[in-house]
């Protein structure tokens, strides 16, 4: 498939309101290839490795190593005090998803792709 038309899915896809978990999976799995055929992924390590998670049981990239890894850095600061959990903010970046939503908004919004963002 060539970009342009994996663009043109997309923003059909991105100007409708995904209905089931497969609209979704769609969505991710198409952004992937993009960011494949661009030779981006590395500039976007968060959304590849969720793109990655929703087709593969198991995440084993490069990216995705490198993101469990820094998450499993962080976690043994959530012994102690609650004031001392997380003290980097970066496991609840992770977890919340507010990295993934960065991201994917970056990816959207960047002048060679200018998808929808709503």
């Amino acid at each position: 498939m060539t970009r342009s038309a994996l663009a043109e899915e997309l923003w059909s896809l991105l100007n409708e309101e995904p209905q089931t978990k497969r609209d979704v999976v769609h969505v991710l799995i198409q952004i992937r290839k993009v960011l494949e055929h661009d030779g981006k992924p590395a500039q976007y390590e968060v959304l590849k490795v969720f793109c990655d998670w929703v087709a593969h049981p198991k995440l084993a990239g490069t990216g995705a190593r490198r993101v469990l890894r820094l998450r499993d850095e962080q976690l043994p600061t959530f012994y102690g005090k609650p004031e001392g959990v997380d003290p980097k903010g970066v496991v609840h970046k992770i977890l919340s998803l507010d990295l993934l939503r960065q991201e994917l908004l970056a990816f959207l919004a960047a002048p060679e792709n200018d998808l929808p963002t709503r």
